[in-house]
């Protein structure tokens, strides 16, 4: 499991006003489950086996090249996730990449849901209900991401970001799909192999050469 340094400052004044201070390093194992009590980052290789939540005004930063894997038992019996909630921040540094080491049922891995604010690139997310789950607006794009063998790639609730250069393959039943009002823009993408490449609200299932139709911005968007 990754670890997090901290720095503790201890000051004890005397009886006589005289101040001394002192600084102590230690390092904490970070989250495996639970909700975060501070700020924390997590590199290299790091095991989660229950829901992680990111509490308002707390951060989670993916050093690069971090690795989070998502163990699921054979005896599961509640699903799990990584959840960003409003008014937290998820951070990474170069590429994250999130898999899965034990799957016995693609409905107990939720995948990332981002209700706080994260700079959503360079994401390998595979064997998820829903690979990320996106429903703050102020997430305005999402690029360089691989979506890979997820029931769904990207959910969209009511958000319109610029989704780049990124790859959606295998996806059970759709690479991407949008809900709420949801009007992305959808740019130079890749697709392969997914049931459907794009669900976009009031039932309408897209090929990727389509969806370079559904609006003027849309472009490049193609089969591997």
């Amino acid at each position: 499991d990754s670890e997090s340094e901290y720095l503790l400052k201890v000051k004890a004044v005397d009886g006589l006003g005289q101040a001394l201070e002192k600084e102590y390093p230690f390092t904490v194992v970070n989250t495996r489950n639970g909700t975060l009590y501070t700020s924390e980052v997590w590199s290299g290789e790091h095991q989660i086996d229950d829901t992680v939540i990111v509490p308002e005004d707390l951060d989670l930063t993916l050093a690069a090249n971090t690795n989070v894997s998502v163990y699921v038992s054979p005896d599961q019996e509640k699903p799990i996730a990584l959840i960003v909630e409003e008014g937290a921040d998820l951070i990474h540094e170069g590429s994250a990449r999130y898999s899965v080491t034990s799957l016995m049922d693609e409905a107990y891995w939720q995948g990332i849901i981002l209700h706080g604010m994260a700079n959503v690139e360079n994401l390998y997310i595979s064997g998820a209900l829903r690979g990320i789950t996106l429903s703050n607006p102020d997430i305005t794009t999402i690029t360089n991401c691989e979506l890979i063998d997820n029931t769904i790639g990207l959910h969209l609730f009511g958000t319109s970001p610029f989704i780049s250069n990124s790859l959606f393959r295998g996806n059970k039943f759709y690479g991407i799909k949008e809900d709420s009002n949801a009007a992305p823009v959808v740019r130079d993408n890749l697709f392969g192999n997914n049931g459907f490449d794009y669900y976009r609200e009031g039932g309408f299932l897209l090929s990727s050469n389509e969806i370079n139709h559904i609006k003027n911005e849309n472009r490049g968007n193609d089969q591997e």
